[in-house]
């Protein structure tokens, strides 16, 4: 491949009283942007510009370091050809990804199964998901910090565990409740059913819910216990898979 003309040889083949070459012109050319081939155009005075895919892959835009190396890369499709913005590194891995029909916020994933789902370590980060969980849980009053938990599964009850400065509630099987830092007001388990009340020691928190797999084990969704409180009760009821069904 030629090596590439800068703006200042051009002018200087194409100055007042030079007689430019056919290779002049084919660098002049191939020195500007073709809307049809490059898939980049301003449609019109009042319209953003944009970007077309134009590849089996859907790559719309790479992003190079300061040695022309590769830093970047951002794709309409996830990693399966879902469409979706997706920004992979160098590698071609995706690292961020946002699913087009759902809008679901994938991070280390192409296919996030929830509005935010996080693969891979997380520490303390907090992540929204009532994809996976069938909880009914309420605030009580704020003066008690209290929220009522409400979970229908046989055989499981809570465990309440600390993680890297926030709180973590992973749900297990086990036939006591295991406390630390997080006062269980009481707790009542009838059956299949497990009522729980949790008082937090924290002046402002709130309970998130997430998906969380260890590979062995029986730990299936974790609570992560930050931030404010929600400031209406809360209700959730979604199917939960087990982890046979995984």
């Amino acid at each position: 491949m030629a090596k590439k003309k800068t703006r200042d040889q051009l002018m200087e083949r194409f100055r007042e009283g030079s007689r430019p070459s056919g290779n002049d012109f084919a660098d002049f050319i191939e020195s500007v942007v073709n809307c049809t081939d490059d898939g980049i155009e301003k449609p019109g005075p009042h319209e953003p510009v944009k970007i077309a895919a134009r590849d089996k892959d859907r790559n719309i835009l790479d992003l190079a370091d300061v040695d022309d190396s590769l830093a970047w890369r951002l794709r309409m499709a996830g990693d399966t050809g879902n469409p979706g913005l997706n920004l992979a590194d160098a590698s071609g891995k995706s690292r961020v990804f946002i699913e087009q029909e759902t809008g679901n916020f994938g991070i280390g994933t192409t296919s996030p199964q929830a509005t935010l789902d996080v693969q891979g370590t997380v520490k303390g980060i907090p992540v929204v998901d009532f994809q996976k969980v069938s909880w009914s849980f309420t605030k009580q009053k704020e003066s008690t910090r209290e929220i009522h938990i409400t979970v229908n599964f046989p055989g499981r009850v809570l465990k309440a565990e600390a993680m890297l400065g926030s709180w973590r509630m992973q749900y297990e099987r086990r036939e006591r409740i295991n406390a630390i830092g997080v006062e269980i007001a009481s707790c009542n388990i009838t059956g299949s059913s497990v009522e729980l009340v949790v008082r937090c020691t924290l002046k402002n928190a709130a309970w998130f819910f997430t998906d969380y797999y260890q590979g062995s084990g029986d730990v299936v969704v974790v609570a992560t216990l930050e931030r404010a409180f929600h400031d209406e009760p809360v209700n959730a009821e979604i199917s939960q898979k087990t982890e046979d069904e995984r």
